[in-house]
């Protein structure tokens, strides 16, 4: 299991490729962000997709607003979007069931469940969504996203799986060998 925090900071000096070249001059330290990606551990229950209640709507636009303040980009553009997803029940997150070993160590301290601003969790739900629309043609998604820190642990195709998605819209050039390994067929890239 992983309890470290999503951020790491971490101080660097000097402008060398070679940092054992770098002298830590005050005028060169520079603070830096990266993120730790966690992985899910191997005590976890059965992972859920469920629809989003109120509650797990505001925990989700927590989380959308943490990750636009530490880089300035990111989903929480899409918030109204979100927003109207949610209100029709077309919004969709993962939750993973409580085992006892879970309980026993306490997981909900595990840095890679949603929290909200105030660092509350709301039950083991995972910091992803989707947003769906049925057609006449299949479920496309409009939405997928899953925090930096929880990413590469399957989450999106698990959600993509699970509702039976076949089509994209509005896909991120970035993400397009993700839809294209899900079998998934894009409608539009970005």
């Amino acid at each position: 299991t992983s309890e470290a925090p999503p951020l790491k900071k971490f101080k660097t000096t000097g402008t060398s490729k070679d940092p054992s070249k770098d002298k830590a001059d005050s005028d060169d330290v520079q603070e830096n962000t990266l993120p730790i990606r966690l992985k899910r551990s191997k005590d976890w229950g059965e992972i859920k997709v469920f629809q989003a209640g109120r509650e797990h709507f505001w925990l989700l636009h927590d989380e959308l607003i943490r990750e636009f303040s530490s880089n300035h980009k990111g989903f929480y553009v899409n918030r109204k979007d979100i927003q109207k997803a949610f209100e029709k029940k077309r919004l969709y997150m993962l939750e993973v069931t409580e085992t006892d070993e879970m309980y026993r160590r306490f997981a909900l301290k595990d840095g890679i469940f949603a929290e909200d601003f105030r660092g509350s969790k709301c039950g083991y739900i995972l910091p992803c969504f989707c947003t769906i629309k049925n057609s006449e043609n299949g479920i496309i998604c409009t939405y997928l996203w899953t925090a930096e820190r929880a990413r590469g642990n399957g989450f999106a195709k698990k959600m993509v799986s699970d509702l039976g998605i076949q089509k994209a819209d509005k896909v991120l050039s970035a993400a397009v060998d993700f839809w294209k390994s899900c079998g998934v067929e894009i409608i539009k890239i970005l």
